[in-house]
């Protein structure tokens, strides 16, 4: 992914937006939680071992499931999704960044 177009997804996000490259090497295993704001049926195909999975469209109803005390990363299928639900979840406090790019970023190697 260009840098230009991680720079607008950081924007649109109203937070920062980091590459998998980054979230694997200094997010992951870090206590960050990774939540998957894809469908069920996207996210049952094909996902991250760590990522809960909560849909973009019943993120307001379930923010209760996240922690406010730990960073949250966002992830949908290339970015876009996630970075709206960066910016619900920038809005309500919660120290958050999108993984732009999405899962169509991640090696296959890395997802289950």
């Amino acid at each position: 992914m260009s840098d230009i177009l991680k720079k607008l997804l950081g924007l649109l996000a109203g937070s920062d937006a980091v590459s998998y490259a980054d979230y694997k090497r200094t997010l992951r295993g870090d206590g960050t939680i990774l939540v998957d704001v894809r469908g069920r049926d996207e996210f049952a195909e094909s996902r991250l071992p760590e990522a809960v999975n909560i849909p973009l469209d019943e993120l307001p109803g379930r923010l209760g499931e996240i922690p406010k005390d730990k960073q949250i990363a966002t992830m949908c299928l290339h970015g876009v999704r996630s970075a709206k639900a960066a910016k619900m979840l920038k809005a309500k406090g919660y120290n958050v960044v999108s993984v732009a790019g999405g899962m169509s970023a991640v090696p296959e190697k890395d997802k289950k």
